[in-house]
């Protein structure tokens, strides 16, 4: 009996440099898995220059696909992510999901973007929190619109 694919909802897809040549590509967002589906990491695949890469999330227990958030990290040469027909999606046993164009975050570099990062890790986890909080009231009243 074929499997249903799982479904994604991207919350942000956001590369961040963390040398000249390599940074990190972070996704996260959050998965309708079947029942029956595998729930195995995604890996990322990066189609570009003619050729396409594969690479497996830094923390394979983070993206397993019923974490919740789920959220992974990939490392990925820089130039990739520069080249403007660089197209990525994850990809799984059998399906494949497009992502959008990454945003690109600022190195944090000197001793004030440093300073920082504690904030915006704080703003960050908020807006996932609120994220999950409106996700999840749209999920009720869908189940009350459909008994």
């Amino acid at each position: 009996m074929p499997h249903d694919h799982p479904a994604f909802e991207i919350e942000r897809i956001e590369f961040v440099p963390a040398t000249a040549a390599q940074g990190l590509l972070r996704v996260s967002g959050s998965w309708a898995v079947p029942a029956d589906a595998a729930d195995a990491p995604p890996k990322l695949l990066v189609t570009g220059a003619g050729a396409e890469r594969r690479f497996a999330a830094l923390d394979p227990r983070e993206a397993q696909l019923r974490a919740e958030p789920w959220r992974a990290a990939y490392a990925v040469p820089t130039a990739l992510v520069e080249e403007a027909a660089t197209r990525f999606a994850l990809e799984g046993p059998g399906w494949s999901k497009r992502l959008p164009t990454p945003s690109v975050a600022e190195r944090a570099g000197s001793a004030e973007e440093r300073r920082r990062v504690p904030e915006r890790r704080r703003r960050d986890r908020r807006e996932r929190e609120e994220t999950a909080a409106v996700r999840d009231d749209r999920r009720e009243s869908d189940r009350r619109h459909e008994a």
